[in-house]
């Protein structure tokens, strides 16, 4: 059985951020902010609240694991649609 790897690095690569960025946000050594927030709900399906609002809502890293560390990757903007 393989070892399972840890879902953050993919979080980070999608978001375009360095992991450790994102390990310090799990940790709690940072807040996430309103447009990061954004970004992570829709790369991870994790509603904005919760990354906003972790004490009121609950933990937004609790939900992604829940859901199955889901990442989807950002939209690139449609080369047909831009012309």
């Amino acid at each position: 059985m393989r070892p399972r790897r840890s879902p953050y690095p993919r979080l980070a690569e999608a978001a375009g951020v360095t992991p450790d960025l994102i390990y310090k946000l799990r940790r709690g050594d940072l807040r996430v902010s309103s447009l990061r927030a954004m970004q992570f709900e829709r790369l991870t399906g994790v509603h904005r609240d919760l990354w906003l609002y972790p004490e009121q809502f609950g933990s937004p890293w609790e939900a992604w694991e829940k859901a199955g560390f889901p990442v989807r990757h950002q939209d690139k903007p449609n080369e047909q649609q831009a012309a």
